[in-house]
């Protein structure tokens, strides 16, 4: 028998797999972790074999069922379907109960420590066993849900959604941060704050304050002795009797009687089915829907729309925020605020001033005794309205029937009456808002109360005439004369400043419907312009008329200024004057075509004006003979200095393509005599289209009569063809 001794020692660079070493001894593969012993010859060795562990013997851990070794050595325990027992408790899948029948089984902690349980919570009973209804749950939300009766003889705080299956009586103070369902009747003798939804579908008989965050909804009767605060919305199908404060922050729904005695504030939707009555302020936030009687015995704030089947007395002023219905006789004695629409199918006897900002709707008589402000449409179907005192009216305004208004009207809005209409006062109408489809002010003869839409904004006033009529304004005076004035200012309403010059004051045009429609601008016009700046003492202008031409368009951007009547030009045109009779005036200027059908009497001197088609001077070259060419209505031609003997002459043609027809006459005559006395003779020997010939004539005689001058000739054409 024979042992081995053990020391260690360290080889690097060497790999286990090929290493022999000394029979007998033992060394350890890093890479792997195995233990190999070598027999002097094999590379690698012999890995030794680590068998389990016994009671006596020290070894490895073997694999079986519920305990598993994985290759790096990790023991994994996995009790699925076997059981395991840990002192007095037995563990089997998801469940821990105890060894030992009917012991109980507590969960310590350990000083002050927590016992922390994460999910969803469900407690049941032992006859139903696991996954029955449980009696009391706690959701991942909060939700506490107790299905069975709940007694708490103390203070109870719920946070989370709460479900009450049976009668429920606190003792105590309640207070719950989630929502709340009662199915039994529900009473409470302390303080309840209720901080979610509420549900009771019992009676409910609160003795003390109440404070509500949520929704409130009430299948039976309720009884407030105290005060309730409502922060959401509240549905009562039963009577419900107020004996304190209540403040209603939400949408509120009332099926039966309400009576409230004390001080109402309503911060949301209001649906009352039932009489309502509320001896104390009254303050409404939200949509009001009354079904039944209302009275009111002070003051109401009612922000929100109000809806009324019934009559609605009200003894005190009275504030609508929202819009306003009511189908019932409405009195009221007092103020009246009212914002937004508003619709009365009755009577309406209003003793006080009225204020409205929205529309109105009033079918049947309207009296009121005081000053009346409306901020919106107002539609009036009645026989009589009666209003004495001031109105302001902003928004349209539509009455069917008689209208007799005693005091100052203002009305900033659209007024259609349907009947006679007596104004006895001042009218203004404040129109700001800029339309492009309908004027300021629509005055229309159609049929069917039609017009045209204008095609520009800022159209104060339309006038449409009756079909197959012409469209007439009259303006008579009685005693004086008649005016149509358009003024023009710079600046702003309040600082209006002079007008620059060359800019128009007032237009009166024509326009006509054309294939395309209506155009902004019409084919012709007569504008009233500035000369100059306009100053106290500079106020000069002028009239200017301006025309489409045939065949041209769209007019915008072909019109174009015809004539002028200037104080210092006189009547100026662009395009010439025709006239069909005789023509008598003092000093005439022309500057193009004239064509006169009758006798032309001058009072003074006819001035052939040259701003227009002179051709200027052109000098002659070559001899006296050679043609020259000078396109114009008047001209000058300086001849050519060649000798010219005495009693002899010369002609020469001028080109000039204002000669349109044989009949026209030019005018020649010698600007410079160059002799004195003069020896030229001048004339015009002969006219074709498009020329004329001049002849010089030198009339000397005797020794010295040739004469070599650059003689200035001066012509002038008389249009007399076509």
């Amino acid at each position: 028998m024979s042992i081995q001794k053990l020391f260690g020692s360290r080889r690097p660079n060497v790999s286990a797999t090929t290493y022999v070493g000394s029979h007998g001894n033992l060394f350890y593969d890093e890479a792997t972790g195995l233990l190999r012993i070598s027999d002097g010859v094999t590379p690698g060795g012999h890995v030794l074999a680590i068998n389990p562990a016994t009671t006596t013997v020290v070894g490895g851990i073997k694999a079986g069922p519920g305990a598993n070794v994985s290759i790096d050595g990790t023991l994994t325990i996995d009790t699925t379907g076997l059981p395991l027992s840990i002192g007095n408790l037995s563990i089997s899948y998801a469940n821990i109960s105890t060894t030992n029948a009917n012991q109980d089984l507590n969960l310590l902690t350990n000083g002050t420590g927590n016992i922390n349980l994460i999910g969803n919570l469900r407690v049941q009973t032992t006859s139903a066993g696991l996954y029955s209804t449980p009696v009391f749950g706690v959701d991942n939300r909060g939700n506490l849900t107790v299905n069975g009766n709940l007694i708490t003889n103390g203070g109870t705080y719920l946070v989370g959604t709460t479900t009450f299956v049976g009668p429920t009586v606190h003792q105590g103070s309640i207070t719950t941060t989630g929502n709340l369902t009662t199915t039994g009747n529900l009473t409470t003798n302390g303080p309840s704050y209720f901080n979610g939804t509420t549900n009771f579908v019992g009676a409910e008989v609160n003795t003390g304050n109440v404070t509500i965050n949520g929704n409130l909804i009430v299948n039976g009767p309720s009884y407030f002795v105290g005060n309730v605060a409502e922060i959401g919305n509240l549905t009562v199908t039963g009577n419900a009797v107020n004996n304190g404060t209540s403040v209603f922050n939400g949408v509120t729904y009332q099926n039966g009687n309400v009576i409230t005695t004390g001080v109402l504030t309503i911060v949301g939707n209001t649906s009352q089915v039932g009489n309502l009555t509320i001896t104390g302020t009254t303050v409404n936030n939200g949509l009001s829907v009354f079904n039944g009687n209302l009275t009111i015995a002070g003051n109401a704030a009612l922000i929100g729309n109000t809806t009324v089947l019934g009559n609605t007395t009200v003894a005190g002023n009275t504030f609508v925020t929202g819009f306003t219905t009511v189908s019932g006789n409405t009195t009221v004695t007092g103020n009246t605020t009212v914002v937004g629409q508003t619709f009365l199918t009755g009577n309406s006897y209003v003793t006080g001033n009225t204020f409205v900002t929205g529309n109105t709707t009033v079918t049947g008589n309207t009296t009121v005794t005081g000053t009346t402000y409306v901020v919106g449409n107002t539609y009036v179907t009645g026989q009589v309205t009666t209003i004495t005192g001031n109105t302001y009216l902003t928004g349209n305004s539509f009455i069917s029937g008689a209208a007799y208004v005693t005091g100052p009207t203002t009305v900033a809005g659209n007024v259609t009456v349907t009947g006679n209409m007596l104004q006895t006062g001042e009218s203004i109408f404040n129109i700001t808002q800029q339309n492009s489809v309908q004027g300021a002010v629509e005055i229309t003869g159609d049929a069917n109360a039609l017009w045209q839409t204008p095609v520009n904004t800022g159209v104060m006033l339309q006038v449409t005439g009756q079909a197959n009529n012409a469209d007439r304004v009259y303006f008579d005076s009685l005693g004086s004369y008649s005016v149509l004035v358009g003024r023009r200012f710079e600046g702003s309403m309040s600082s209006p400043t002079g007008v620059q010059g060359n800019v128009d004051m007032f237009r009166v045009g024509g326009s006509a419907y054309n294939s395309t429609g209506w155009s902004n601008i019409g084919p012709a016009r007569m504008s009233f312009v500035t000369n100059e700046i306009q100053t106290g003492t500079n106020q000069g202008g002028r009239i200017e008329f301006w025309t489409t031409a045939n065949s041209a368009g769209p007019s915008w951007s072909t019109i174009t200024r015809t004539a002028t009547i200037d104080p210092a030009l006189g009547v100026t045109s662009n395009i010439g004057f025709v006239t069909s009779g005789n023509l008598s005036v003092g000093n005439v200027s022309v500057t193009n075509n004239e064509t006169v059908g009758g006798n032309v009497t001058l009072g003074n001197t006819f001035v052939y004006s040259t701003v227009t088609g002179d051709a200027g001077s052109v000098t002659q070259s070559g001899t006296k003979a050679t043609a020259v060419t000078s396109n114009g209505r008047s001209g000058r031609i300086v001849m050519n200095g060649a000798a010219l003997t005495g009693q002899n002459y010369v002609t020469f043609t001028v080109n000039n393509n204002y000669i349109k027809n044989v009949s026209d006459v030019p005018i020649v005559t010698i600007q410079n005599p160059v002799t004195t006395p003069n020896n030229y003779l001048v004339s015009v020997s002969g006219v074709a289209v498009g020329s004329f010939n001049i002849t010089l004539y030198n009339a000397d005689s005797g020794a010295g009569s040739t004469h070599s001058d650059a003689v200035v000739l001066n012509y002038a054409i008389i249009r007399v063809g076509g």
